[in-house]
């Protein structure tokens, strides 16, 4: 359960990383669609 809940806080942590680091790439993303 401990183990669990590390990879939980992992995940969440890089998954906010990644929209901090890269909110205009993630724009230009929604940008390009149709």
């Amino acid at each position: 359960m401990g183990i669990f809940t590390v990879l939980l806080i992992i995940a969440n942590m890089h998954a906010t990383k990644l929209v901090l680091e890269n909110p205009a790439r993630i724009f230009k993303g929604i940008a390009a669609w149709p």
